[in-house]
């Protein structure tokens, strides 16, 4: 079992005159003798995961192994409902040179084939958002004040749940020559459910007030499938010099498979200096290429 909290409080109060006497900083809003401009503030948050989980190994003469772990996962940043995820995962391994048609064999050094199927979960996502909270900003003038209030901050998505990656992998591992050429070869699928995002959405919304954003939704399945080959030499050419070459080949097909809304696509991002650039999430077509790449990081931090 483990158990992980994060919090932190933060409470400031600020006050401001004219920055600096230049014609660019003549607000009079920002004159100490026509408006007394002082603000507070402050955040505070409290995110917790708690986790169980158990683990079976097996390994028979280092010839037959396995390894199967299921864990659940409890997390703060979804609602009551949805708080709890069950990930089960399992993998095992042939080792054919240990075998007598093979043991004797002066080619083949090491030979082993692998597969593994799991899944794992997401909740990388801001804390509170599937409740409404009154920490946006707001700003009014009555009479000769500015007087500061609050509004409702981002708003909320109670469904939201779990992302969800299911994975398979089937891989070769093998060693010639006297463990001088090494070839790995692995097949995988990754099919990610429930991809956890943020859409745009109309600014009717009041998600362009301070403190405000859109919500965050679970936007639909993406795939990603493809081949990896590594082949790799080494030996040496006398006590003081060896050497090693390689050589990598890797395929990746990604699809988007569904998406969660009445008209196949969410569009994000925008055409604005300084802004992430456009792209768009529609069934059938290729995914974003940024975010294929920050999640198969984050499928390879996890599996380490």
């Amino acid at each position: 079992m483990s158990a992980f909290r994060t919090t932190g409080k933060f409470n400031g109060l600020t006050g401001f005159d004219i920055p600096d006497n230049n014609f660019s900083n003549a607000n009079r809003q920002n004159a100490s003798d026509i408006v007394d401009n002082f603000q507070n503030g402050g955040d505070e948050y409290d995110a917790r995961l708690l986790s169980h989980f158990a683990r079976l190994q097996y390994d028979y003469d280092g010839k037959y192994l396995f390894s199967g772990v299921i864990r659940r996962d409890g997390s703060t940043k979804f609602g009551p409902e949805n708080k709890f995820g069950i990930f089960p995962s399992a993998s095992a391994g042939w080792v054919l040179s240990k075998e007598s048609f093979l043991e004797e064999s002066k080619a083949i050094n090491f030979l082993k084939l692998r597969g593994s199927y799991g899944i794992i979960g997401n909740d990388r996502i801001p804390d509170y958002r599937f409740i409404s909270l009154l920490n946006g900003e707001g700003a009014y003038i009555i009479g000769d004040n500015l007087i500061f209030g609050t509004a409702i901050g981002a708003i909320s998505n109670p469904e939201i749940k779990w992302e969800e990656q299911y994975t398979a992998d089937i891989g070769l591992e093998a060693e010639f020559l006297d463990y001088k050429l090494n070839v790995t070869i692995d097949y995988y699928t990754r099919r990610t459910e429930d991809l956890l995002l943020v859409p745009v959405v109309s600014g009717t919304l009041g998600v362009t007030a301070p403190g405000s954003s859109a919500p965050v939704i679970n936007g639909g399945d993406i795939e990603n499938k493809g081949l990896e080959f590594a082949i790799s030499y080494k030996d040496k050419i006398n006590d003081n010099l060896s050497f090693t070459a390689s050589y990598n080949f890797a395929t990746l097909k990604n699809e988007v498979l569904k998406v969660n809304n009445s008209v196949g696509f969410l569009e994000g991002g925008s055409f604005g200096v300084g802004q992430p650039a456009p792209s768009r999430m529609e069934v059938g077509k290729l995914l974003d290429i940024s975010m294929v790449i920050v999640l198969m990081v984050f499928f390879k931090t996890l599996m380490k």
